[in-house]
């Protein structure tokens, strides 16, 4: 009688808190996991500006700047990039990049002084645990980024001035999205 009054708490006790988690994951969004002990994000963006402004050197372009503006919004996307189902992932991913920035409030300048458009590029990945030495990563990220012809021409396009870089991680992956302000281009999702 005892072992049976046992057996029925526990299968309550189990049955309640499985509603609960369940009522819970219902009601409150999933937060990624961001700028935490798998990584430094503002030496990580950093580092991103570095290869991006060492290699347009090799290419006689001028460097481009961190916009901490557009990062803020980068920030603020990747973040719905990492909370996202496959459905809504589909749908952000083929968002407007322009308009999707424009919604914050943000206008680009380009170097010329007028209003020109933001390009994104995302990327997505299995995370891990990354080394103190992060330049193989930052490597392998903006080779295989630039692989892309449309990203490649995002990086490399003379008229890009400001950059917005976003980093965040979701329980399964690790994300990028960078924005680029001053670049033309008909294809303008990630």
């Amino acid at each position: 009688m005892k072992n049976k009054i046992l057996i029925i708490s526990i299968v309550i006790t189990i049955s309640f808190l499985g509603i609960s988690f369940a009522i819970i994951g219902l009601h409150e969004p999933r937060e990624p996991m961001t700028r935490t002990e798998f990584l430094d994000a503002e030496l990580m963006k950093n580092r991103f500006l570095d290869w991006i402004n060492e290699n347009r050197a090799e290419k006689n372009l001028r460097a481009i700047n961190m916009d901490h503006e557009l990062s803020d919004i980068a920030y603020r996307e990747v973040v719905r990039i990492a909370n996202a189902d496959p459905e809504e992932f589909e749908k952000i991913t083929n968002e407007d990049v322009d308009e999707v920035v424009k919604s914050y409030g943000y206008i680009c300048v380009g170097n010329d002084d007028k209003p020109a458009n933001v390009n994104g590029m995302a990327f997505g990945s299995l995370h891990t645990r990354y080394p103190d030495d992060m330049e193989p990563f930052i490597d392998y990220y903006m080779n295989f980024s630039i692989s892309d012809p449309n990203n490649y021409e995002t990086i490399f396009h003379p008229d890009a001035s400001k950059i917005g870089i976003g980093i965040a991680m979701s329980t399964e992956k690790f994300y990028v999205l960078q924005y680029v302000c001053g670049v033309e281009d008909e294809n303008n999702s990630l």
